[in-house]
């Protein structure tokens, strides 16, 4: 996939350059002791000239039709690169379901 470098990134996240841009799927989620479900996700990354990109996150359960049930969580925060090669995660999330 070819993608270009945006304008004003910072040197430092050139290695994350590929994840600005909103990015979307669809999955089922299974934990041990809670029944399992579908789920759509939707997650943001963009920047604004500094070292780190802005991160946003946020998930619904949906019913076999693809059709939301309810929010699930949502989560914001930024990503950066530490030694010029480890992301690294720095963020809070707000859970909607138990």
């Amino acid at each position: 996939m070819a993608f270009t470098i945006p304008e004003n990134l910072h040197p430092d996240l050139m290695p994350l350059a590929w994840l600005i841009g909103t990015w979307r799927g669809k999955g089922k989620a299974e934990y041990p002791g809670m029944k399992s479900f579908n789920y759509a996700q939707e997650v943001s990354f963009n920047h604004d000239g500094q070292n780190y990109l802005n991160y946003f996150s946020r998930t619904w359960e949906i019913d076999d039709d693809n059709e939301i049930v309810k929010p699930h969580d949502a989560e914001v925060g930024f990503w950066r690169v530490r030694d010029k090669e480890v992301p690294y995660r720095d963020w809070e999330t707000d859970r909607k379901s138990t």
